[in-house]
Parts: structure tokens; sequence; C-alpha cells
């Protein structure tokens, strides 16, 4: 009977390992799903965490179930699905930020009538946590609760910029500095004299490097404790001339700089998706 006892008591916890092991493998595969904004095949996922491919694809068909993980049959590209975006909300919802924020993009959408956007840190990513778009027809595409990559977009460069070198440095290590289009920084030494001039200028600018033909200016948000997000605006390249750029990059870097006050005393904390 005890041989029973400690045999049952042995299974269990070997069921329990494996289910902890399980999850801990669906959230690196969410994570390294992240880093891919165009989406992944199996293969690419399973080079990069060392994973079997059969054990990659079923973690993902199970994610697909909840909507955790999207698949293109056409592709055959895997990416995060919306199932996240549900469970992000919650965490959106709280953060005062996007109250305290909300006013000055919709101020800088009616002085620019070009697309404002709110960024907060998620990992080596950025996640869109607010928008509002221009009344023009031509106008650039993105989705709150879109993740993009820090080194190549305006919002993600002025985040690089404002934050601590240790944890800049800490975070281009981990990144995959893959090209987008012709004009994207894939040198880290170039990368980084490119963020040293924008902390000179006082705003970032994203030439086209994540997206072609669009050319977008973004600030950073600073609380008590460090950075906590940023502010873009962005447009197609035929309206974003140099002289448009300057003007709404003055323009942002002031609205960040007022709602920068606003958080030295209404958030202490440091907002991260």
């Amino acid at each position: 009977m005890t041989e029973q006892i400690e045999g049952g008591a042995a299974e269990t916890a070997y069921a329990d390992a494996a289910q902890i092991r399980a999850v801990h493998r669906a959230v690196e595969l969410l994570r390294a799903l992240g880093q891919y904004s165009g989406g992944a095949t199996v293969s690419e996922l399973a080079m990069r965490l060392g994973m079997p491919k059969s054990s990659v694809y079923r973690l993902l068909v199970t994610l697909r179930r909840s909507d955790w993980v999207a698949f293109d049959p056409e592709s055959e590209l895997y990416s995060l699905g919306i199932g996240l975006l549900e469970v992000s909300a919650g965490v959106l919802d709280r953060l005062d930020l996007r109250e305290i924020a909300r006013p000055h993009l919709l101020a800088i959408l009616r002085e620019c009538d070009e697309s404002v956007h709110l960024g907060l840190l998620n990992d080596i990513n950025v996640i869109y946590a607010l928008k509002f778009e221009s009344s023009q027809s031509i106008r650039m595409v993105s989705e709150v609760g879109r993740l993009a990559p820090l080194y190549c977009t305006g919002l993600g460069k002025a985040m690089l910029a404002w934050m601590p070198p240790g944890e800049r440095d800490s975070l281009l290590q981990r990144m995959d500095l893959r090209r987008f289009t012709d004009t994207t920084l894939t040198d880290a030494d170039a990368l980084r004299a490119d963020l040293a001039e924008a902390r000179e200028r006082g705003y970032t600018i994203d030439e086209g490097e994540h997206e072609d033909f669009v050319r977008c200016v973004a600030g950073p948000l600073i609380g008590p404790e460090g950075l906590v997000g940023a502010i873009s605006v962005a447009a197609p390249a035929f309206r974003m001339t140099d002289v448009r750029v300057a003007e709404l990059g003055r323009l942002v870097s002031r609205h960040c700089a007022e709602i920068s006050t606003k958080l030295q005393v209404t958030a202490p904390w440091r907002a991260q998706a």
C-alpha cells in the first residue's frame, strides 16, 4: 500500500513538472514569435528556441485554439493572435498613462492631421497602446495592440534613445537587427550613433526603416522612475518633408515634455506592457 502511494506521488510530481515545462515553453514561444513582426515558420521558431519542430508545432496548434497564435495558410507563417490583445487589454486599461496622454495626442492630431500613436515598451518591441488616425485618405496603417521592433520604428527608437545605457545595450544584444527596408539600420554602432543624434535633437526620426515610404518622428515620456513610453506622428514620406519633420518633431517634443511633467506628479510608476 505504501509503495502504491509513493508511486502515485511520484507520477503526480512528474506530471506537474511536465505541465510546468510545457507552460514555460509556450511562454518562450510567444516571446520568440513577438520578435517576428511579419510572422515566422515552424522551422524558424524551432531554430530560435532550440526545440524540435514537432514540439513547436504542437504548441502552436494548442495556442491557436485560444487565438493566442494566428496562422496564415498561404504564407504558412505564424504570428501573435488577438487572444493576447484581449489579455493585455486589462493591463492597458489600468495604465493612467493613456488617459494622461489622450488629450495631448488629440491636440497633436488637430494641429497636423497625421496619425498619432502612444507606444509602450514590451521587451525588445514596442506595443501600440493608443492611436488617433489622420482624416487623410493616404495614411499609416497601424493597430492598437500591434507589436513592432524597437530598433526601426520612431516610437521604439525614442524609448531606446532615452532609456539607461546599460538597459539599452542589454536589449540591443538580444535583438536580431534584420532588414525591413533599404533604410533599416542593421549595424548596432550605426544605430547607437542615430540614437545619440536623436538625444541631441530632442526627438527620433524613422526614415522609412520599418515600412517603406513612411516617415515618423517620436519623443519619449519620462516619469519619476525613468522612461514610461513614447509618442509619435507618422505620415507618408511625400507629406513628411524635412521641414515638416522638423516642425512635427518640435510639436511632439513639446507635448512629451508636458506629459512628462504631469507624470512626475500623477504616475510614480514605470509602464511596461
